[in-house]
């Protein structure tokens, strides 16, 4: 469970990046020797779960930690651009709609996740002279990690405490010194969603705790899953309709 130490002594400017989740919140424990170096900020992209802000709450109480927002509107990109999905309909799509006019927006998860994110978190990032920035990510989660601990990227170097944990060791962490967590962890859900209306991530298994607590929600959610898929099947008509098979 050891990790670079070092990190601490090559930079004055370190950021925290704390999304809510039981990672994030145990990578900041384990640092808790550094938090009068840290900076701790949070991304709130208007649709944050509630849970996630009670969290994120009870760490600013409890650790004794200031917590800086990074704030973006993601119902208006919705709005302006489209819902987020893991199969994407091309003339759905900004550019396809240009020419099909298709009235259901839709855009790609990665897309929508940077655009309401991790660009106005990166954008605090360079805006506030960052040069360390430490998440609580790790590779279990990743079949390719986008970067790794050490790794530097526009000048700002990465560091992941906690990267070489296992779920396991994650969840006995968070019990021996009793952090907070969200609650949805409890029914075996894999991770947190940083919106709670988000079309995409379709894998993470967050529905039945949106229908259980959040109702209203997870009507929005369907009904917008519904006209998705039925874009999705207007574009394969071609490969898989009845007239093609005979």
């Amino acid at each position: 469970m050891a990790f670079d130490r070092t990190a601490f002594e090559r930079h004055e400017r370190i950021a925290f990046q704390l999304s809510g989740g039981r990672d994030s919140v145990a990578a900041l424990h384990v640092l808790r020797d550094y938090w009068p170096r840290l900076r701790v900020y949070h991304t709130d992209t208007g649709e944050q779960f509630p849970e996630t802000l009670a969290v994120v709450g009870e760490v600013s109480r409890r650790f004794n930690l200031g917590i800086e927002f990074v704030r973006s509107d993601v119902r208006s990109y919705w709005d302006a651009v489209g819902w987020p999905s893991d199969v994407i309909p091309i003339s759905c799509t900004p550019m396809g709609r240009m020419v099909d006019a298709d009235p259901v927006r839709v855009v790609g998860r990665y897309e929508c996740c940077w655009a309401n994110l991790m660009r106005p978190m990166h954008e605090r990032m360079l805006a506030d002279g960052i040069t360390l920035i430490v998440r609580g990510q790790r590779n279990e989660d990743y079949q390719t990690p986008p970067l790794r601990s050490g790794d530097v990227q526009d000048g700002i170097e990465v560091l992941y405490p906690i990267e070489d944990w296992s779920t396991a060791q994650v969840d006995a962490y968070t019990r021996e010194h009793d952090l907070p967590a969200a609650p949805w962890y409890a029914t075996g859900q894999k991770h947190g969603s940083d919106c709670l209306r988000c079309t995409a991530w379709w894998d993470d298994g967050r529905l039945p705790h949106l229908q259980q607590h959040h109702p209203a929600a997870h009507r929005d959610v369907m009904q917008r899953l519904e006209l998705i898929m039925g874009a999705v099947a207007r574009q394969t008509d071609p490969l898989f309709g009845e007239d093609d098979h005979g």
